[in-house]
């Protein structure tokens, strides 16, 4: 997967029902910090993630149809305290 490491754009790969974490490029890195690998992202990234972005993966999962999130509004709690940043 490190084709998509220097990709413009966030990559965010999972597997399962729990949506483990298997990659995160450098972009997704950059935004949310160091992940761990292996974690369910409902864990890794609680403080970030929203109900509708988890729904969508839950339906990405279900349907095997791919999905686009062309503006994504996130509060992460990471250091320097909480920051609402848009992405799109």
């Amino acid at each position: 997967m490190e084709v998509f490491d220097q990709a413009p754009a966030g990559v965010l790969v999972t597997r399962g029902e729990d949506h483990r974490l298997l990659y995160a490029n450098d972009d997704v890195r950059a935004m949310f910090g160091d992940l761990p690998i292996g974690a369910p992202v409902r864990e890794c990234l609680r403080d970030v993630l929203g109900q509708e972005i988890l729904a969508v993966l839950d339906e990405v999962r279900e349907t095997g149809e791919t999905a686009r999130l062309d503006e994504v509004r996130v509060t992460a709690d990471r250091s320097g305290g909480p920051r609402e940043r848009s992405y799109g």
